[in-house]
């Protein structure tokens, strides 16, 4: 035998630079080997097999990384390195128009109607990851903005779905603040780095005139950088009304959205410009101009995870607060909601993570990439890992209720199985028929339906001959209790989006009945 690399390389370099380099420590005589799966190159017997290629449809795993065969022992096979299928074929997902072929890249993706690049200054676009047999990420389109009223000062309510919204107007009473060169609009915040898809229009460039405001008759106008403002000849002075130097007034209590009677800074949840005025000598001093920010839940494809408190929704209805939200189905943590905005935007929301299970046996029906579920994941990253065995029909569906359970798996079958119907059936199920009475193919089996109160599609599993259907696709509807709610009723442990089964309502003080 030979030495592949130099004999003056310490013996530990010399390994770590033939596995850099694909080349064997040794030159071994190995036997001819056919090429595995992923692989177009047969390796003949002898000391060297090159180059390898990857078979159509395979490609080189890493990226970077050039295939190569090696062989460790005399009379051993070869071993290929570095071809796998790359990522597989992935269905465009909501918000995208292109669907991808398997393989290392995809191009001529664009953003749906009603979607726009976020940012503003990206294109959309697909990445594949560095792991085999991961689908394609899709990447760089967002909603566009929630249809918005004109706030005060402007005129011209904007519809959903756009990125800019140019009919706009300043209201009577305000004017353009640079007429010169930038008119008033209302622009989606796609060039914003807060900006969450879904986000109301913010309107810009018209402010208010002095006279808009009741200022006091101890102030006067005057006019500072092309600015109206009330002011005294004595003062200098940020926003319109301000207090005048030569009054004095008491103090009241600090009412909610200021920080001070000095600041002109609001308080944290508020927005605006803090102003002081004294009317009168001797009086109370007042404070004006700070508003309570107000936000609408985003909708599920803007925040997935969360359900909405009673008291909000996501249908564009503005509050300040939204109590009772609770992570979604499928998630867990504790959700956290701020509303930092100066206007009308979506509730910014953290706290609820995805549920990470394990499936660490496959059933008979089902087929799994190697090691792609056998460790904590997520439904997301699992789901496009499995299929249906060969001769099964169906689609893998998978559930993780609880995080760091064991995923539920169903939705393939055995066409040729025969199973029984449960008796009593499952739970939000319903069935009105007589063809499912004994053995039966899944397939012969009709007239099962979702029950009151549940919504979805039915789906028939067997899992072996003789066993009972597994049955799956129907989830119990989640509603909300009426706020306030009805009289004589008294409710505990139902906030936020639940089913009719989580929450428990009983008759008030006063009142019987079931």
């Amino acid at each position: 035998m030979r030495s592949c690399l130099s004999s003056t390389w310490g013996a530990a370099l010399a390994v770590v630079l033939a596995w850099l380099y694909h080349c064997p420590a040794e030159a071994y005589t190995c036997i001819a080997t056919t090429a595995p799966t992923h692989y177009a190159t047969d390796c003949p017997a002898g000391s060297t097999c090159s180059p390898i290629s990857c078979a159509t449809g395979s490609f080189p795993s890493p990226s970077y990384m050039t295939p190569y065969a090696s062989c460790n022992a005399d009379g051993a096979s070869w071993t290929y390195h570095y071809c796998d299928i790359a990522c597989i074929a992935t269905s465009a997902p909501t918000g995208y128009v292109g669907d991808c072929a398997a393989g290392q890249s995809c191009t001529g993706i664009s953003c749906a109607s009603g979607y726009y690049p976020f940012p503003y200054w990206a294109s959309a676009s697909t990445h594949c990851s560095q792991t085999a047999g991961d689908p394609f990420t899709y990447q760089y389109c967002g909603l566009g903005c929630a249809a918005t009223p004109a706030p005060l000062g402007y005129v011209g309510d904007c519809p959903a779905g756009q990125d800019t919204c140019t009919a706009v107007t300043c209201a009577s009473g305000f004017y353009n603040l640079n007429p010169s060169y930038a008119a008033p609009q209302a622009r989606c915040h796609n060039m914003n780095s807060d900006y969450l898809p879904g986000d109301a229009y913010e309107y810009i460039n018209c402010v208010a005139s002095c006279t808009t405001f009741d200022c006091p008759s101890s102030l006067n106008l005057v006019k500072r950088s092309g600015t109206v403002y009330c002011a005294t000849a004595t003062c200098t002075y940020a926003e319109c009304c301000t207090a005048a130097a030569s009054l004095s007034c008491t103090q009241p209590s600090l009412p909610a959205g200021y920080v001070d009677f000095v600041s002109t800074t609001c308080a944290t949840g508020y927005h605006g410009t803090a102003l002081a005025v004294c009317a009168s000598n001797g009086g109370t001093l007042q404070l004006f101009g700070c508003t309570v920010n107000q936000c609408y839940f985003p909708p599920s494809a803007a925040a997935p995870g969360y359900s909405p408190g009673p008291s909000c929704s996501s249908t564009g209805a503005l509050t300040s607060e939204c109590p009772g939200t609770q992570c979604a189905s499928g998630y867990h943590g504790t959700p956290v909601l701020t509303c930092p905005f100066t206007y009308p935007g979506a509730y910014r929301l953290s706290g609820c993570t995805a549920n990470q299970c394990t499936l660490s046996t496959i059933p008979s029906l089902y087929t799994a990439r190697s090691g792609s579920c056998s460790s904590l994941t997520t439904v997301e990253d699992c789901q496009p890992r499995l299929s249906c065995a060969a001769g099964a029909v169906g689609t893998p569906t998978l559930q993780c209720t609880t995080n760091g359970g064991t995923f539920t798996l169903s939705g393939c079958t055995d066409p040729a199985l025969t199973c029984t119907l449960p008796n009593p059936l499952t739970t939000g199920y319903s069935y009105r028929g007589s063809g499912c009475a004994g053995q039966l193919l899944p397939a012969s089996c009709t007239g099962l339906s979702c029950a009151t109160g549940y919504t979805g599609s039915v789906t028939l599993s067997c899992a072996s001959s003789g066993a009972t259907f597994t049955l799956s696709g129907c989830n119990a509807n989640t509603c909300t209790l009426p706020s306030p709610i009805t009289t004589g009723y008294t409710a505990t442990s139902c906030s936020g989006q639940i089913t009719a089964a989580s929450c428990s309502v009983s008759c008030d003080s006063g009142y019987t009945g079931t």
